[in-house]
Parts: structure tokens; sequence; C-alpha cells
């Protein structure tokens, strides 16, 4: 499996404060469930895949040189003290990309992403404002809820190119 791997400053400051903007004012619907016969968790707004907002990231991740081919890209947003199970993306390999549109409310407001790597240790990557963090879409996973804020998410996800 791929290591998993964060940046920060991920996007100019501009792009952050309109992604951050965007997410704030934007229609949700119901997500789906990450396991048939569960109740679905959080609300998702879908992106076009070749919109302003999913390009910040993919002009930046051709330039790496990235393998793989972006195939969905949404916003997730969840309420206060929401909580969600741990999942996999993909049953195959696979990149997710998450991308942290928020303020900086710290460490005891919660929010972490945590990441299950494949020694059974959990790590925790902290909603930093316009942090991104890659890892293999076959890791289990799962957003932690802020205690009193909603949290926003974008998910970007991709499969190897053919």
């Amino acid at each position: 499996m791929l290591p998993t791997h964060y940046t920060s400053n991920a996007i100019p400051t501009a792009a952050y404060s309109h992604l951050r903007k965007y997410c704030e004012e934007v229609a949700y619907t119901s997500s789906e469930s990450d396991y048939p016969g569960q109740e679905p968790t959080g609300m998702v707004h879908e992106l076009d895949l070749n919109s302003d907002i999913v390009n910040y990231f993919q002009r930046r991740l051709k330039t790496q040189g990235a393998p793989h081919c972006l195939y969905r890209a949404y916003i997730n947003m969840f309420a206060p003290r929401e909580y969600a199970l741990f999942h996999k993306d993909s049953e195959t390999e696979g990149l997710t990309l998450i991308y942290y549109p928020t303020s900086e409310y710290g460490p005891d407001e919660g929010g972490a992403t945590e990441i299950m790597e494949p020694d059974s240790v959990i790590h925790g990557y902290l909603p930093l404002p316009n942090r991104q963090v890659i890892f293999d879409s076959r890791k289990l996973h799962r957003p932690t809820p802020f205690k009193s804020f909603k949290r926003y998410t974008l998910a970007l996800k991709y499969e190897p190119r053919q």
C-alpha cells in the first residue's frame, strides 16, 4: 500500500478562501452509507470534475506526475458531534485526497481524519486550514467530528490510469 502523506498550504490563499466560502454556502443532500444496511452519515455536495475547485488540485497533481485518474469529487459536511464509521473508499488500488477548507479550531475541538495503517496503528491528521491528506483508498479511515462546528472536507477519488 502507498504511504499516507499530507501537505500544508495545499492551494493558493485566494483559492482556499473561495473554497471555504463555497462549502458554507452550497446546498447539500443526504450522503450514501459506507456499508450496505447502514444509515448514511453526513451530507454531500457532488462537484463537477471540470470545476475550478477540482482544478486547483488537479493542476498540482499533474505537475507531480500522478499515475492516477480522477473519477469522483465531492464535499462532505458533518454536523457537530456526528460520528462516522471506519470504511474503505475502494477494495482495489486507488488514492483518496482529503482537503480541509476549515478555520483553525485547536486539537480539543476534534475533527481529525483517522487512518488505519497496515500495522493496525491509527494515525490522526488534524484538519488544519488549507491542508490536504493523500492516502491509499484501500486503507480503513474515518472522519471524527468537531465538537462545536460543522466539518467540511473536499474528497477527490482517483483510480489507476489505464
